[in-house]
């Protein structure tokens, strides 16, 4: 049998008190755990008694930036984010992120696939990373239309070749940055202002994908 590693431990005991509970915190999904217990009253104190368990993983995102405007923009223009969206990895397990876009209803425009654009087809591209500009965003990181595509290391998607940054094994409580670009229309039937909705997929290596959060 493996030895047992004592990840936390209290041999402190506090006279007066009745304690039935404990917070023991930085566990990771998917470990058994194992924790002995004993007591202390008048008499002294009990034999111990060992416990086990497993603590089910939870897969959780929080965006601490969600939204992004990039004010007018010409028709048939081309812009990249003067600041990124940020997300945090807020469960207790290892996750892989992926990306998606789409128009709000109701809508002319359309989600492109390629560049050049044209009437009502606009494109965006998203990458992870500390920081990027214009030329840091490849075809391998245009965003598909509700279809979730899977970041990889770089040169894969949604990395930037010159960063170690990417949406691959993203470890609790660490936090990734997305940098965004958008290719307008080379026409348009509408002068109104537009939405586009960014979905963010999240999966892990024993079962991918898992959900996704918008």
């Amino acid at each position: 049998m493996a030895s047992l590693v004592p990840i936390k431990s209290s041999t402190t005991w506090i006279d007066g008190q009745s304690h039935s509970s404990w917070t023991v915190s930085g566990l990771t999904g998917g470990e058994s755990y194992y924790f002995n217990v004993a007591s202390l009253n008048w008499n002294g104190s009990s034999n111990s008694v060992t416990t086990s368990m497993l603590l089910g993983p939870c897969l959780s995102v929080a965006f601490t930036t969600a939204t992004y405007d990039f004010g007018p923009l010409a028709i048939a223009s081309s812009a990249a984010s003067t600041s990124s969206l940020a997300v945090v990895n807020n469960g207790n397990i290892v996750v892989n992120l992926g990306l998606s876009v789409s128009t709000t209803t109701p809508s002319p425009w359309h989600i492109g696939v390629s560049t050049p654009t044209d009437l009502n087809s606009v494109v965006m591209f998203a990458v992870f990373g500390s920081s990027a500009a214009w030329g840091d965003f490849g075809a391998q990181d245009l965003l598909q239309d509700n279809q979730v595509t899977w970041s990889a290391a770089p040169p894969g998607p949604y990395s930037v070749s010159f960063s170690t940054a990417s949406g691959v094994s993203v470890a609790p409580g660490e936090e990734r940055q997305i940098w965004l670009r958008i290719d307008m229309p080379t026409l348009s039937s509408t002068a109104h202002k537009q939405t586009l909705q960014l979905t963010l997929g999240l999966g892990h290596e024993k079962a991918m994908p898992d959900k996704e959060k918008q």
